[in-house]
């Protein structure tokens, strides 16, 4: 009987650590449909792209280390392939964290809001985005 309990309990947990997870948020204005957040969405992420590359172009940028190194101390993170020039790999980190700021600061200007996960109605179509999961009436 206990290697049963057992047993239910393992399989419940692996069951849990294989679901996947969930998104820490949702873009989410009330008076918009999905598709007017999606189509805002996708405005959003264009300028945001615009303004990071436009950021790192810079000469500024060649002299500064990723910001996953200093968030780490100031040590590098672990060499994946040798060939990767760290110079270009810090712009590359810094262009990423420009752009996810440019595109949160584009949503907020907009009036969308974050919204957690348990926060979402069941009645809003939703959708997992590389920027953020957005959320809107059907």
């Amino acid at each position: 009987m206990k290697a049963q309990a057992i047993l239910a309990v393992v399989v419940l947990l692996l069951a849990a650590g294989c679901s996947d997870p969930k998104p820490d948020f949702y873009w989410y204005h009330p008076e918009k449909t999905f598709e007017e957040v999606k189509a805002e969405y996708s405005e959003c992420e264009l300028r945001a792209q615009q303004e990071a590359t436009k950021a790192i172009e810079g000469e500024y940028f060649d002299r500064l280390r990723s910001p996953v190194a200093l968030a780490n101390g100031g040590e590098p993170p672990a060499k994946k392939n040798k060939s990767t020039d760290p110079s270009l790999q810090a712009k590359a980190d810094w262009g990423a964290l420009y752009k996810q700021n440019a595109f949160d600061g584009c949503m907020q200007s907009r009036g969308y809001v974050r919204l957690r996960g348990y926060q979402v109605p069941r009645t809003l179509k939703t959708k997992e985005l590389p920027l953020g999961a957005i959320a809107g009436k059907k």
